[in-house]
């Protein structure tokens, strides 16, 4: 078996892959004397690479002559526009290195989920933690009872440490799953191995480190969203804006920020958040939707006059730029219009498309906001299934007499899982747009699947591709021979009724007009409130980028003051102002110089260790410009909320 077929059976991941094997297979040479027991040296006469395994068995490498060329072996392909199958061919699945890569890797990932499931059961054992008699929050200055939306997720161990759940997106279950849990210390750690530590340990960790969430049972309420390095800043944030915790939801990349896994959990937060707030709007839609069936009219009249070949325009997305057949881009999708199906053949042979309508240009399940008028059906005649031929497709829709193209996919008569077979498309314009009717996955499957069985097509589809409604389709080849059959457009009207008449077939039919329910406000305030130094300007940067792809907006963004939201706390509550500036930390410090003047001995000290409390709390070059005397700050974004 090839490595196609070894890609698709078990890895679908090529950085597991012995990269080492792959080099010497394509003409490279190990330079043994070099090379150590982590990197490997390989040279071709043009470039030296250094090669290595990681601890979760992924391949990577490193060009020593130019260190923008590194990655794993997919950045190795890219970066000399070579073929991923192309490089791979020859590496079979009896290969001695992919056998021993594949169990130590399918043992490694058992041993994780079962330390995780433990580690989980350890968690969910604890008894909550008492946030209104919190020693460890009363030094952080946060009032535990501001908090107690979230007491049902905060918990304690034997030490009374404050347990805060860890979560990351689960592409299993489709779902932000807890992996693990972060110890807030009651009492910091001061030595280790009886030997005393430079700066107390706060903070312990039990497992993979993911995102820091505390929530509120009922999403349909949240208002804010608050994303700091750590949960104790996002509590402070809280604190010193006075937001509602039923309505806010408090995030931390816990010390340890990754984009990926924070691009995939906030996707997953985002789209279960206006699933809440829309869930009572939909269901009224739905019951309306059935009212009207009940009536015997239709819910919506989607076209006044009949759409014919004359006056047909068919809608859909594709990609902004000529598409590559190795490559399914997420992001700039743009939307389309054709006039003919043979204007339509002229789009795909060069750029990927999809039925699907994608709001901020950017495609995923949670950004489909409906579909367009074209229904799309992918035809792969796998091995042991049914089997259409191209020939019996043209004359069945030659007997239904609608406007159709059937069109040759890119694996067109080649080998796919070890079988040659002839794979096509079927495209079929309609009178109206599907719109957002069916614009969930079970919904859209179901209309898409009563399509098809309309149709007479059903058992030879790819029901696969109807499940997913983000689904988009890789561009035909260039040379693809398109079959155009002419005939009348389409009519989804009685399909769509029979389809949301289904929908309510588990529930009672409304016999009543349902009572009017408002559609819901979706407009979130997700805050940034990353500390004030270098690192903290890279993680707002990143995550501008991140929310901005998932909601069309940019954040807000909170810089500190002082070093981070909690310290901004502790400043905040020393000098009796939660919007601090330069101003008002000079005048709290003269305040206290003059004071000290009348006052000696306990008196004096109180006031001394108050202004080094104050200065403590201050970056070093806020300190300088404090302790100088000079003018406040000139800065307009610190201490203070902004909107991009």
């Amino acid at each position: 078996m090839h490595i196609k077929a070894y890609i698709v059976a078990y890895v679908k991941n090529a950085i597991h892959l012995p990269l080492d094997s792959l080099l010497e297979r394509n003409g490279y040479r190990l330079n043994a004397q070099k090379s150590t027991k982590i990197w490997k040296v390989y040279n071709n006469g043009n470039e030296k690479l250094l090669v290595r395994q990681n601890a979760n068995f992924q391949w990577f490498y490193l060009n020593c002559d130019n260190k923008a060329d590194s990655g794993n072996i997919i950045n190795f392909c890219k970066n000399r526009k070579l073929d991923l199958m192309g490089f791979t061919q020859g590496l079979i699945v009896n290969d001695d290195t992919i056998k021993e890569n594949i169990s130590k890797l399918t043992s490694k990932e058992a041993d994780k989920l079962k330390e995780q499931q433990k580690i989980i059961d350890k968690f969910n054992q604890f008894e909550l933690y008492d946030l209104t008699n919190s020693k460890m929050l009363e030094k952080r200055k946060l009032k535990g009872n501001l908090f107690l939306a979230y007491n049902h997720s905060l918990k304690k161990d034997k030490h009374n440490n404050m347990c805060v759940p860890n979560f990351l997106y689960s592409k299993n279950s489709h779902s932000n799953k807890i992996i693990s849990y972060t110890r807030r210390l009651e009492n910091p750690m001061t030595s280790l191995n009886n030997q005393a530590l430079n700066k107390p340990i706060n903070t312990l960790n039990k497992g993979e480190k993911g995102i820091e969430m505390l929530a509120p049972k009922d999403l349909k309420p949240i208002k804010n969203i608050v994303l700091s390095e750590s949960i104790i800043d996002s509590m402070s944030y809280l604190q010193l804006r006075k937001l509602n915790a039923y309505e806010s939801i408090l995030l931390s990349c816990n010390g340890q920020f990754n984009a990926e896994k924070l691009d995939a959990f906030l996707e997953k937060l985002l789209s279960d958040i206006e699933q809440s707030k829309s869930k009572e709007y939909a269901d009224y839609l739905k019951k309306a939707q059935s009212f009207e069936l009940y009536k015997g009219t239709q819910t919506r009249i989607e076209s006044e006059t009949n759409t014919t070949r004359d006056n047909l325009t068919i809608h859909f997305s594709r990609t902004k730029y000529p598409s590559s057949t190795d490559f399914m881009p997420a992001k700039d999708w743009v939307n389309e219009s054709v006039k003919s199906l043979d204007e339509l053949v002229r789009v795909i042979t060069n750029y990927h498309y999809s039925s699907a309508i994608y709001k901020n240009n950017y495609r995923n399940t949670h950004n489909t906001k409906g579909f367009s008028n074209l229904l799309i059906f992918d035809i792969d005649n796998d091995k042991d299934k049914p089997n259409i031929s191209l020939e019996e497709t043209k004359n069945l829709f030659k007997k239904h007499g609608i406007e159709t193209l059937i069109i040759p996919s890119r694996n067109h008569n080649k080998e796919k899982h070890g079988h040659i077979a002839e794979r096509f498309r079927i495209i079929i314009p309609t009178q109206q747009p599907i719109g957002q009717d069916f614009n969930c996955n079970n919904d859209f499957s179901a209309f898409n699947n009563l399509c098809a069985k309309a149709l007479g097509i059903y058992d030879y589809i790819d029901k696969k591709v109807s499940v997913d409604q983000s689904r988009a389709y890789y561009k035909s080849p260039n040379d693809a021979t398109p079959i155009i059959l002419k005939g009348r457009i389409m009519d989804l009207t009685h399909l769509k009724q029979q389809a949301m008449s289904n929908l309510f077939t588990e529930s009672q039919i409304q016999t009543t007009e349902p009572k009017p329910v408002n559609k819901p406000d979706l407009s979130l305030n997700i805050v940034l409130a990353y500390d004030n130094d270098k690192n903290g300007q890279v993680y707002t940067q990143i995550s501008e980028e991140i929310i901005y792809k998932h909601t069309g907006n940019m954040p807000n963004i909170f810089i500190p003051y002082s070093k981070d939201c909690n310290d901004n706390l502790k400043l905040a509550n020393l000098i009796g102002n939660d919007h601090i500036n330069n101003e008002m930390i000079k005048n709290f410090l003269e305040r206290i110089e003059k004071q000290s003047l009348f006052f000696d001995g306990e008196k004096k000290e109180k006031l001394e260790a108050l202004k080094n409390e104050c200065l403590s709390l201050l970056k070093p070059q806020e300190q300088a410009t404090s302790q100088n005397d000079t003018k406040e700050n000139e800065k307009p974004i610190q201490g203070v909320d902004y909107e991009m």
